[in-house]
Formats: structure tokens, C-alpha cells, sequence
């Protein structure tokens, strides 16, 4: 007996104990998608598996099992048994699938137009979306749209307002276009560059261009009279000489701006009359 305790202790028996574990790329899938299950077990000569779906048999006796059947909350496990399945060497970890459904982006809803730097806020009836726009004529954040600038020559800008929501089935989107109204701008130049002085001066008789430089005309007149504005011509004329203040209003739905500009209006030059005793000399 001691000499076959020596043997045991100089040559030990190694027991391997058998194992089986069971793996998918992810455990949400989608409804009616394939799910491709693979088991790796200790590497046993013949091994024979056995696949349950919620406890009951299903599969081949196969190292992988596929369907496209799952539902939400199943689980899958799989035995290592012997040929006959009679007997179970190892039991693999649970795996529960989650099943998405094909998305519904929504609608949505709110008012579309918004003035730059005004906000208008946007809803949509799915949650756990993601908002986006496309040309920078407004930002969007959390459904709260922001004017950012207007169109050209006082015209609106639009951009297009996303709402997309995702899952292992795909992305859904639900998109609406946002008006972007410019504010009022009232400011203009003349077809006069500053004189000596740094004034904006002309003379009576001299007619003067006005330009509006966002191609909308707002309603111009001259605070003493000195001027007035053809609407026609996009003209200024000179009516008395004098200091004067040019005021321009502009409004839209948006507000009103107001623009001032100091100009002086000079008389005429008079070049006199020459006066001689005699019209000729020696």
C-alpha cells in the first residue's frame, strides 16, 4: 500500500472536468433576423450537443444552431452529452435575447418658422431619437430650433430639420423644413464717398444714389426736409442746403430696425458776375 501511495504521489492522475460555453455576436437582434449561436467546449474527441430553447429541445447536434424565430426575453443553453444523450458531461451559460421591431420615426409637430436668433420648439410623438439639420441656416438641440441667418437681399432661408431613431434594426427618420426669416435691416449707403471734412455731403442739384445693401428698401426721409427720396429711382435729391439726418425704418415680421446717417447739403456754387468800368484797354 505505501508503495502505490509513492506512485501516486510521483505520478498524479490528472481528471480533466469537461466545460461547454455558448456565444452570439449580440443579444439584441431583430425581430425575424438570423441568430447564429456557437459553442466552445474542452475539446473532447466526440463531443454531442445538445441545443434548449427556453428548456425545451431544439437544433441539430451541432457545434453552432441558428433561427429566426426568437422572441423577446427567450433563452438558450446547450448540453455536452454522449452519443446516446443519455448522459451530460457539462451545462453551457444562459444566453436571453432581446428582439427589436422595425422602427417608427413619428411626426413632427410645431411651429416651422423661426426668426434669426428667435427659437421655436419642435416635438416628436417616438423618444429616444436624435435631432439634426443639414445647411446651417438654424441649429437644433434637445427639439429647440435656432435662427441662425435668413436668406439673401432679406428673402427667407430654409433648412431641413432631422429626427432619427435606431436600433438593431435599422434607422428610421422623420424630417419637416423650418422657415428662417432675416431680421429688418435698415442700413444703406450713398454713391458719395466722404468729403475733406469726413462728412457725407453733396450739393444742391447733385442726385445721389441710395443703396440698400440687402436689396430691401425700408422707408427713408430726411429729419429737417433738407432731402427727399425717390422710391422710384433709388435716388436722393438735395431740396435746401443744411445740416440733415437721414433715417431709414425697415420692418417685417421679425421687428424693426432704424439706421441714421448725418449728411450736409451744400448751396450751389455761384460763380458771381464781373463788373468793369470799360470792356477795353490799350
Amino acid at each position: 500500500m505505501k508503495n502505490i501511495l509513492y506512485i501516486l504521489l510521483l505520478f498524479p492522475i490528472v481528471v480533466h472536468a469537461q466545460f461547454i460555453h455558448i456565444s452570439i455576436p449580440s443579444t439584441v437582434i431583430c425581430k425575424s433576423s438570423a441568430a447564429v449561436f456557437t459553442a466552445t467546449d474542452s475539446g473532447i474527441t466526440t463531443p454531442h450537443y445538445s441545443w434548449k430553447l427556453n428548456g425545451t429541445n431544439t437544433g441539430t447536434d451541432s457545434a453552432t444552431y441558428t433561427t429566426n424565430a426568437l422572441n423577446n426575453g427567450d433563452s438558450i443553453t446547450c448540453v455536452l452529452t454522449d452519443s446516446t444523450g443519455d448522459s451530460i458531461f457539462a451545462a453551457s451559460n444562459i444566453i436571453i435575447i432581446s428582439v427589436d421591431t422595425p422602427l417608427n420615426a413619428g411626426t413632427i409637430t410645431g411651429y416651422d418658422t423661426v426668426c434669426v436668433n428667435a427659437t421655436t420648439t419642435l416635438t416628436e410623438s417616438v423618444t429616444g431619437g436624435i435631432w439634426s439639420e443639414n445647411t446651417g441656416a438654424a441649429s437644433i438641440d434637445s427639439g429647440i430650433v435656432t435662427g441662425i441667418r435668413g436668406g439673401p437681399e432679406g428673402f427667407p432661408a430654409f433648412d431641413s430639420v432631422f429626427y432619427t431613431v435606431s436600433n438593431s434594426c435599422g434607422s428610421a427618420v422623420a424630417s419637416v423644413q423650418v422657415v428662417i426669416k432675416p431680421l429688418p435691416d435698415a442700413g444703406f449707403s450713398l454713391s458719395i464717398p466722404p468729403d475733406y471734412f469726413g462728412l457725407t455731403a453733396f450739393c444742391i442739384g447733385q442726385t445721389v444714389l441710395v443703396n440698400y445693401g440687402d436689396g430691401v428698401d425700408g422707408t427713408l426721409t430726411a429729419k429737417h426736409g433738407h432731402a427727399y427720396y425717390d422710391y422710384f429711382g433709388d435716388d436722393l435729391s438735395a431740396s435746401s442746403a443744411g445740416r440733415d439726418t437721414l433715417i431709414s425704418i425697415s420692418s417685417n415680421s421679425c421687428g424693426t430696425d432704424t439706421f441714421f446717417l448725418p449728411i450736409v447739403i451744400y448751396d450751389a456754387p455761384i460763380a458771381g458776375k464781373i463788373i468793369a468800368s470799360k470792356t477795353e484797354i490799350c
